[in-house]
């Protein structure tokens, strides 16, 4: 899960990830059933990053900057310098 931020109702925005398996449908959980840790891996989350920054560019959303479309996901300074949205 990734907080993105809050609506125009003042309401939490939240990105969601669904496993391959269960988009497979190999794992039939319910919903509303944690099955595991919910939190993005750093790598996991600079990739969104990227992509949300990408496509706000793509937008012409005024004011944003990718200076490098595929920096090091493995380095937070290398995504921050990628980047003016964090």
């Amino acid at each position: 899960m990734l907080w993105l931020g809050r609506s125009g109702g003042h309401e939490d925005v939240w990105l969601a990830m669904a496993p391959a398996t269960y988009l497979d449908h190999e794992d039939d959980v319910p919903a509303g059933t944690v099955s595991g840790i919910t939190g993005l891996k750093a790598k996991h989350y600079r990739m969104v990053v990227m992509m949300m920054t990408y496509f706000l560019k793509l937008a012409r959303i005024p004011g944003i900057v990718v200076r490098e479309q595929y920096p090091d996901l493995d380095r937070n300074d290398c995504i921050r310098s990628a980047t003016n949205i964090l």
